[in-house]
């Protein structure tokens, strides 16, 4: 059986086998024992990693994969795609090859075997490189009133768009635009908590969430909700300061919400005094000949804003009294 001495080249073959044996050949056409050299080739070390952008959500920029191998054969990283998911973001895996893939494992279906770059030991001078792009997912936030309120229920106030993490702001709404005149309001954040005013609940809820959503529609939009409460106002009978009789007296007080009917609770047989004409001025300024008139055209509370349950500005019905002659 020949014996082969292995060399790492053909030149440093030749150099040890420099000339012709003296096989004893018959003819000058075959050689009875042919010198031969022969060539066994074995794959070269290969390497890839699979590394995060720059931007990415977390672990940003890291290398978070690595495989070792051989020329053309297979490429398997210990991470998966579920290892790659991150809420409220999409991701693709780019090539050395420059191509662009949903995940890691069609990326190495398509492209999974080592290169050929010609690497000497367990080092390579080229590694091939995977690279995992995230794009933050669209996100929106409403500011909209309470369907209950006792204003405006259920019209939505504003909403905007942004992207996962990012800064959420209302651009055209802020509270004075919340406010009307005779309420007070609440408003309740993404978090489910209640506070005093809508620059409270931003600033606790500054930052969209990270909804897992795949185009323009938002599966779980952030909401705002403004829950409106009617100030407490008061209406009085009273009799005027200079009346004959009863001056300056407060027959009673009734209290309600904004804008709700005042509950009446004296008509005109009760006020009404032998010998003694009477009329009544309303709320609106205007006299009027009887109580039951001056109710009918003021019947409901004003809008004072109040901020306790006293009214800075009750609605006042003033009765007159005048002797009879």
């Amino acid at each position: 059986m020949a014996r082969y001495t292995a060399t790492s080249n053909l030149a440093s073959a030749l150099s040890a086998n420099p000339i012709y044996d003296n096989t004893n050949n018959l003819g000058s056409l075959s050689d009875s024992a042919v010198q031969s050299f022969m060539v066994s080739y074995r794959a070269n070390y290969q390497s890839a990693y699979l590394q995060m952008d720059e931007n990415a959500p977390r672990s940003a920029g890291a290398i978070v994969g690595s495989a070792a191998g051989v020329t053309v054969g297979n490429i398997s990283f210990n991470v998966t795609d579920s290892q790659l998911a991150v809420p409220g973001y999409q991701y693709n895996i780019y090539t050395a090859m420059g191509s662009s893939y949903a995940t890691l494992s069609s990326a190495l279906v398509a492209e999974g075997r080592f290169d050929s770059t010609q690497n000497v030991g367990s080092s390579d001078q080229s590694a091939q490189a995977y690279f995992v792009v995230y794009t933050a997912d669209q996100q929106s936030a409403y500011i909209q009133v309470n369907a209950k309120s006792p204003i405006s229920a259920g019209n939505m106030v504003d909403s905007q768009i942004g992207q996962t993490s990012g800064a959420l702001t209302f651009v055209d709404t802020d509270d004075s635009d919340l406010y009307v005149r005779g309420y007070h309001y609440t408003v309740t954040g993404p978090d489910g908590k209640a506070y005093s005013d809508l620059s409270s609940a931003i600033a606790a809820n500054s930052i969209y969430d990270a909804t897992d959503n795949t185009g323009a529609n938002d599966a779980s939009a952030q909401a705002f909700t403004v829950n409106y409460v009617a100030d407490r106002q008061q209406a009085s009978l009273a009799v005027t300061s200079d009346s004959p009789i009863s001056m300056g007296s407060v027959v009673t007080t009734v209290s309600g919400g904004t804008a709700e009917t005042i509950p009446f609770s004296y008509n005109d047989s009760q006020i009404a005094v032998s010998g003694y004409s009477y009329r009544v001025m309303g709320p609106d300024g205007e006299w009027y000949s009887t109580l039951a008139e001056a109710q009918s055209n003021n019947t409901t509370f004003d809008d004072t804003s109040n901020a306790t349950d006293s009214d800075a500005d009750a609605q006042m019905f003033t009765i007159s009294y005048s002797a009879l002659s």
